[in-house]
């Protein structure tokens, strides 16, 4: 399980990134979900990590998960507490509800997997 959603997260950031990038409503400077172009760089980073790790190391896909469903739940309380920018990154409050979905996703993923 963990191997298939790292895999389809990982092509979902990459959406997400290459979005960040290009004008739209959705996602990036303009959009309901506010990010800047070093917010979009670690979309794009995270999607390609995600699909490596599934790709070619898919035993660390559930410790992979976990790492970073615990890193986007700190980002997303993070976000609530310091206004943005936080570590440079353009954030708001409907990108800060959406990581602790990803969060939350990432860590039942993790720890719901089946180890080999």
């Amino acid at each position: 399980m963990a191997k298939n959603l790292i895999i389809i997260f990982g092509f979902v950031f990459v959406i997400i990134g290459i979005l960040g990038f290009v004008s739209n409503p959705v996602i990036g400077a303009n959009g309901f979900f506010f990010t800047n172009h070093a917010h979009d760089i670690v979309h794009l980073i995270v999607g390609l990590l995600f699909l490596i790790v599934g790709f070619s190391a898919a035993a660390s896909a559930a410790g992979t998960l976990i790492v970073f469903g615990v890193l986007f739940a700190l980002l997303a309380i993070l976000g609530f507490i310091v206004p943005s920018p936080i570590l440079g990154l353009a954030t708001n409050g409907a990108l800060n509800w959406i990581d602790i979905i990803f969060a939350i996703i990432f860590i039942i993923g993790g720890f719901s997997s089946k180890p080999r």
